[in-house]
Formats: C-alpha cells, sequence, structure tokens
C-alpha cells in the first residue's frame, strides 16, 4: 500500500523559477510578481485540503436524515473539487518552472473548468439552501453528475458477450453524439466558465474601480478559455508551440523544445490569470463550507 506523504501528493507546495518569471515576464516586475503570486494561491489550497488524506466520518443515523447527508455530502464535494483546483494549480506551477508549455496551457484551462464548477455549484446549493430536497439534488449532481454510463461499462467489461460490448458502445457513442443534459448531468463546461465570468464581474468590478486598475469586461473570461482550447487542441496550438519563422531567411523552424513566451497572448499573464480565476473558486469553496455549517442544527 502507498503511504501518500505531502511530497507525492498532486497537490503540493510548489515554487516558481524566479529567475525563469523574470524572462518570461521581460523583467517586467508587476508581471513578474504575478507569477509568482500562483504561490501564495497554491498555498491557500495545499493549507485548506493539502492533508495526504481525510476521513469523513459517517454515522448509521445520519442515513436517516436528509439534513446530515446534505452536509456530509457538502464536504466530500467541496474537499474534492479544493484538491482537484489546487492539483492543477501545482502542475501549472511546476510546468512553468520546467518550460513546458503545453502542460501550463492545458492546467490553466483545467484549473478555469474546476473554479468554474467551484462557483457555479456553490451559487446553486445557496440559492436551493431553504429546502433541503433541492439541495440535496444539487449536491448529487455536483458528486455524481456524469455524461459517461460508468455503471454500465464497469457491469460490461467483466462479461465475455462481445454483443452486451458492442451494445454498451453504440448506445455510449450515440448518447455522447446527442447529448442530453439534464438535472442528472453535469452542466456543459462552457456553464462553468461562464458562471466563472459572472463571478469574476460581480467581485472584482468594484474593486478594480475603487483602486483606479482596469475592470473586467464581458466575455474576457469566455475569450481565455476559447484561446486556452484553441491552444491545447491540435489546431493551430501546434504552430505556436512548437514552430516560430525566421522571415529574412524564409525559414519555417519547428522545435521539441517549446517556448513558454508562445502564452503571452492571454489578455492579461498566465500567474495572474490562474491566480485571479483559482482565488475565485477558493472563495466558493469558503462560502460552501459556511454554508454547510449553517445547516448545523
Amino acid at each position: 500500500m502507498r503511504n501518500n506523504s505531502p511530497s507525492d501528493s498532486d497537490l503540493r507546495a510548489v515554487i516558481v523559477n524566479r529567475e525563469l518569471a523574470a524572462r518570461l515576464t521581460f523583467d517586467n516586475p508587476a508581471l513578474a510578481k504575478s507569477l509568482t503570486t500562483l504561490e501564495t494561491t497554491l498555498g491557500l489550497f495545499v493549507e485548506q485540503f493539502g492533508a495526504p488524506s481525510r476521513d469523513f466520518q459517517i454515522r448509521g443515523e445520519d442515513l436517516n436524515d436528509d439534513r446530515m447527508i446534505v452536509q456530509h455530502k457538502l464536504a466530500i464535494t467541496r474537499h474534492l473539487l479544493g484538491i482537484r483546483l489546487g492539483a492543477h494549480l501545482t502542475e501549472i506551477v511546476e510546468s512553468l518552472s520546467n518550460q513546458r508549455t503545453l502542460s501550463v496551457a492545458q492546467s490553466v484551462r483545467a484549473a478555469l473548468e474546476t473554479a468554474g464548477a467551484a462557483t457555479y455549484y456553490e451559487a446553486r446549493f445557496r440559492k436551493s439552501a431553504a429546502e433541503i430536497p433541492a439541495l440535496l439534488k444539487q449536491v448529487n449532481r455536483a458528486l455524481y453528475g456524469q455524461r459517461f454510463a460508468w455503471k454500465v461499462w464497469q457491469a460490461t467489461i467483466g462479461k465475455e458477450s462481445r454483443e452486451e460490448r458492442e451494445t454498451f458502445l453504440r448506445t455510449q457513442s450515440q448518447r455522447d453524439r446527442k447529448p442530453d443534459i439534464d438535472q442528472d448531468s453535469p452542466p456543459s463546461v462552457m456553464t462553468f466558465i461562464d458562471a466563472l465570468e459572472e463571478t469574476l464581474l460581480k467581485k472584482l468590478t468594484e474593486p478594480a474601480q475603487r483602486h483606479g486598475k482596469p475592470t473586467p469586461t464581458q466575455g474576457q473570461v469566455r475569450v481565455i478559455y476559447i484561446q486556452l482550447c484553441d491552444f491545447v487542441h491540435p489546431s493551430i496550438g501546434s504552430w505556436k508551440t512548437y514552430a516560430h519563422t525566421e522571415p529574412q531567411a524564409f525559414k519555417v523552424v519547428i522545435s521539441s523544445c517549446s517556448r513558454l513566451e508562445s502564452l503571452q497572448f492571454l489578455w492579461f499573464g498566465i500567474g495572474e490569470c490562474a491566480a485571479t480565476m483559482s482565488l475565485l473558486g477558493f472563495q466558493a469553496l469558503q462560502d460552501m463550507e459556511s454554508l454547510r455549517t449553517s445547516l448545523v442544527p
């Protein structure tokens, strides 16, 4: 059995390479600081969710009380989302320090998705808090929502019947081509991204105005996400990651070593983007805990 420790956890404290941060941001102190801010943000997640393991003890009598069931499931949902978002941040920092451009883009995109999920579900939980059955339905969706038929697949893989396997594959592939998003399925990822953008506009506009900084605008989070998707998909991202031109020599150079500078097309720095969005997700997770404790009799 593996004995997990903080050092081999998916979520762990890591440090941004200062020299690399300065180079990537053209020695601009403000931009370099935005990269190292990732350390502080990651530290919040490590403190809250970084234990090698955590037990959620459930008593038998709790299973007869919907309020207690909701409290347990809220705590578990929050912890799972916190570990996942923190793991994405860990990967961002490590990928930055090792100059793995594609991994940085993939991890920032994943962080946006998970931060968006946290903000989306926290808003739904709070909206349903007055009615325990409605809240339980929302929490179950967050915990168990799926578009892949996991139970059917698990029952099928142990059988030798080719006909059953082919029936499963055909049914699942047809379902994937025409996804039916209902209350038992997770929302689309763009729903999470839109929830993150709504939270960004709501929580950061007034502070930015107060401190004389540029205010976020409608569409920015969506555009960042679309840029990242284009970067990590096998489309123009392949060119941006590994190729560059030398016009005077009429030459295209393709290298197996990517250039992190190619990711600077984001509307604000990689560090600021990842840290800001993750902090919004972190606040949503803190609000989930506040909601959970408010349900205690």
